[in-house]
C-alpha cells in the first residue's frame, strides 16, 4: 500500500518539462492519476527460464512494447520504451511505472527516474536510464 501511494505521489507532483500531450490533467496542471491509472496495463511474458525483460501494454488508449537490460538491476540500466502513438509525457509515466514494476519484482527498491538526465528520444519511442537498490531494514515497511 505504501508503494502504491509513493507512486501517486509520485506521479501527482512530478514537474517534467516535456509536452503533455495526451495526458489527463487536473485544473490546477497535475497529472489525474485515477484518469492515466484506469488505462494502464503492462504484461511481461514468462517462461520456463522467468520472466522476460519486455513489457507490452497501453496507457491512454495507445500500445507500446518496452524492454530492458536485466543483467544487473542496480546498476543504471537502459529502458526503451516503443510507440508511435505516446507523447513524451506519456512516455514518462510508462517509464516510472515500469521503473517500479520492474524492481519490485525483483524484490529491490526503484530509485529516482532521472528522465531530463538520461532519456533520449528515438524515432519511435524513448530510451531512458532507471536503476533499482538494495532494499534496507527502512525500507521493507
Amino acid at each position: 500500500m505504501i508503494r502504491i501511494l509513493s507512486l501517486l505521489v509520485l506521479l501527482c507532483c512530478s514537474a517534467v518539462q516535456a509536452d503533455t500531450g495526451d495526458v489527463p490533467l487536473l485544473p490546477d496542471g497535475t497529472v489525474d492519476v485515477d484518469a492515466v491509472m484506469r488505462t494502464f496495463s503492462a504484461a511481461s511474458p514468462v517462461t520456463t527460464t522467468g520472466t522476460m525483460p519486455e513489457f507490452t501494454g497501453s496507457i491512454l488508449g495507445q500500445a507500446y512494447k518496452a524492454i530492458y537490460d536485466a543483467a544487473d538491476l542496480v546498476k543504471p540500466f537502459d529502458l526503451t520504451i516503443r510507440s508511435k502513438g505516446l507523447s513524451e509525457h506519456a512516455t514518462y509515466l510508462v517509464a516510472v511505472l515500469l521503473n517500479d514494476t520492474i524492481c519490485v519484482e525483483s524484490d529491490l527498491r526503484a530509485n529516482v527516474l532521472m528522465w531530463r538526465e538520461t532519456a533520449v528520444p528515438l524515432s519511435d519511442g524513448w530510451s531512458v536510464k532507471e536503476s533499482c537498490s538494495e532494499r534496507t531494514e527502512d525500507t521493507l515497511n
